[in-house]
């Protein structure tokens, strides 16, 4: 088991097929290598094959803060400059306004399906994953390639993008998962920071030691 918990709970064989699903459906929405795909969602497993689903492509995973307000959106897009958003239906109306600033930029619906989107067409989570392959080779990345963008507070002005690596991610895991959590295949977890603080990636909590199977 990968997730235990509300709604239901994942393995890491769904979370895996997901991923492979995301993957295939951002190229089909010509998402490339180096491509930014900002993702608005609360934790969830949808946030987690958005995230590996973008890396797992050589696109770089840009979650940020799915409780913010327009003008905080503007800068992310703006910083960040996506080629897509994969955006909760409870954030749309935040997300929007900010959006509609630049050119239109595929945007893929999570949640409520049949909200209003105010014209702005959206593609629907479960059609765009559905419609797509489960199988993905992955994109031949380097260790030294960026994967991920992670957001600062903003207090100490404009947040800044913090790059992170692929290896980042192992290091992470390796020398505090398992080195200083010392967690084993039989440990659950409990993660109260949320996935788009670098905090919660600093815990190495959704990631799998090389000798054990860590749930989040």
């Amino acid at each position: 088991m990968a997730i235990a918990g509300e709604p239901r709970e994942v393995t890491y064989a769904e979370l895996a097929v997901l991923s492979n699903r995301v993957g295939n459906a951002l190229r089909e929405q010509d998402v490339t290598r180096g491509d930014r795909v900002l993702i608005l969602l609360p934790d969830s497993p949808e946030f987690i094959a958005a995230f590996f689903g973008a890396a797992k492509i050589g696109a770089i995973a840009v979650p940020v803060n799915p409780f913010a307000r327009a003008p905080d959106y503007h800068h992310y897009i703006d910083n960040s400059e996506p080629r897509a958003a994969i955006v909760h239906s409870e954030v749309l109306a935040e997300f929007l306004p900010a959006s509609s600033e630049r050119a239109q930029m595929p945007i893929v619906l999570v949640g409520d399906e049949e909200i209003e989107t105010g014209g702005v067409t959206c593609a629907e989570w479960s059609a765009w994953t559905g419609a797509s392959s489960e199988r993905l080779a992955p994109a031949e990345t380097s260790p030294h390639d960026p994967a991920f963008f992670l957001y600062t507070s903003g207090s100490g002005g404009a947040p800044k993008a913090a790059v992170h690596r692929h290896a980042d991610m192992l290091v992470t895991s390796r020398s505090f998962a398992c080195g200083v959590l010392d967690l084993h295949e039989e440990d659950v977890t409990f993660s109260v920071s949320k996935l788009f603080l670098p905090m919660a990636w600093e815990t190495g909590c959704i990631f799998r030691c090389p000798s054990a199977r860590a749930r989040s």
